[in-house]
């Protein structure tokens, strides 16, 4: 496993906590409302600074930084797309 999604009111305590630290498990919190609300990293996923290489040898291949690119354009386009039923010919019953 490789990341915890915790939705709505839960409790959480530091033995929980080290197990997925040992585990090298994030946890990501999101409210009742589906809302994020923050993440649990385990502590060598940040110190070992594996994110910022790989980011930096990213941003050195132009090839790459364009695939990136053209990831963040599609993930925002499809964000805003509407659902069918939230079109303007929806009857109002629907939501």
């Amino acid at each position: 496993m490789d990341a915890l999604y915790l939705y709505g009111e839960i409790d959480l305590n530091t033995r929980l906590l080290n197990f997925l630290a040992q585990k090298n498990v994030t946890a990501h919190v999101f409210n009742y409302y589906g809302y994020y609300a923050g993440s649990y990293y385990p502590r060598e996923y940040l110190n070992s600074g594996y994110l910022l290489v790989q980011q930096v040898a990213n941003y050195q291949s132009k090839k790459k930084r364009l695939v990136i690119a053209r990831e963040l354009i599609q993930a925002a386009a499809h964000g805003m797309q509407l659902s069918p039923c939230m079109s303007v010919r929806c009857p109002p019953c629907c939501f």
